[in-house]
C-alpha cells in the first residue's frame, strides 16, 4: 500500500490509473440533515447514543450498503450472508429486518455470530433514493461509528452515489510500472 502511495504521490502513475471512486450512501433529510456513510448506515429503534458499535441485531430496522461481502464482519458481513456485493460493484443493498422472513447467522465482530431475520432484500442502483420509514424513535449508525437521533416526523432519504472518496488500487497501481 505504501508502494503504491508512493507511486501516486511521486507522479509515476496517474488517479485515474491507480484509483477509483468509492460508492457513498448519501442521507438526504427535509429538514438539512444531511450526511454520509462510505460503507453502511444503519436505522436501529436503539434510541441512546452510548457504545458505537451495534450489537443488538434485533433492534435493526433497515439496513443499507455499499458493499456486502462474506468474508467481512460488522453489519456488511449481514448482507455478505445473502449476496456479495464488492467495493466497485455498480450498485449497493437495502436489507429489511423482520420477525418473519430468511434467517442468517452473520459475523458481527471476531468470534461474535448473530442470529438475523431478513424480511426484504433489495438491490439500489446508483443515483436511486430509498426513504426511510421511521415509525417510532429510531438512531442511524453511519458506518458503526456516528450516531443520529431521528423523529417519527423525521423525512429522511437515502441515496446510493458512485462519487465518494478516491481510493488506491494498490495492485492495479503497482502491475501498471512492470
Amino acid at each position: 500500500a505504501g508502494y503504491a502511495a508512493g507511486l501516486l504521490a511521486t507522479g509515476q502513475t496517474s488517479r485515474q490509473a491507480a484509483c477509483y471512486q468509492s460508492k457513498v450512501l448519501w442521507l438526504h433529510s427535509r429538514a438539512g440533515m444531511n450526511d454520509l456513510a462510505l460503507v453502511d448506515l444503519a436505522v436501529s429503534t436503539q434510541t441512546f447514543i452510548g457504545a458505537r458499535a451495534i450489537w443488538e441485531v434485533d433492534r435493526l430496522k433497515e439496513l443499507f450498503l455499499t458493499r456486502a461481502q462474506p468474508w467481512s464482519i460488522g453489519l456488511s458481513a449481514i448482507g455478505g450472508c445473502l449476496e456479495t456485493i464488492t467495493a466497485q460493484s455498480p450498485r449497493g443493498l437495502h436489507l429489511v429486518f423482520g420477525s418473519e422472513g430468511k434467517r442468517i447467522r452473520a459475523p458481527l465482530g471476531p468470534g461474535l455470530f448473530k442470529d438475523i431475520r431478513i424480511s426484504a432484500v433489495d438491490e439500489v442502483s446508483f443515483g436511486e433514493r430509498r426513504a426511510i420509514h421511521v415509525g417510532e424513535p429510531a438512531s442511524l449508525a453511519f458506518d458503526g461509528e456516528r450516531e443520529r437521533l431521528v423523529d417519527t416526523k423525521d423525512q429522511l432519504e437515502v441515496e446510493l452515489s458512485h462519487k465518494g472518496p478516491w481510493v488506491i488500487d494498490t495492485i492495479r497501481a503497482v502491475s501498471g510500472m512492470h
